[in-house]
């Protein structure tokens, strides 16, 4: 399954989500002189551990910027090796 919802990275965004679901920043990092990976990508966590994963979203700056929301991490991976 591909891409469930392309949108930007608010907190109300990420509370909506439902736990399991795999966040990905469209904002990418370079890691070495031709590969770049995203800036934030990660499980979205249970609800009572949203706090401090949205303080990681800030930290990463990618709060407030596009992102992709995959069913799972799998899902994700999926998608990447099919570019």
């Amino acid at each position: 399954m591909g891409i469930v919802y392309r949108n930007k990275l608010t907190k109300q965004f990420l509370m909506e989500q439902p736990a399991g679901r795999y966040i990905v920043s469209n904002c990418y990092k370079r890691v070495s002189s031709n590969k770049y990976k995203p800036v934030f990508q990660e499980q979205v966590t249970a609800l009572e551990q949203r706090h401090a994963q949205w303080e990681r979203i800030k930290a990463a700056r990618a709060d407030g910027r596009l992102c992709f929301v995959y069913p799972s991490m799998e899902d994700y991976g999926e998608s990447k090796s099919t570019r």
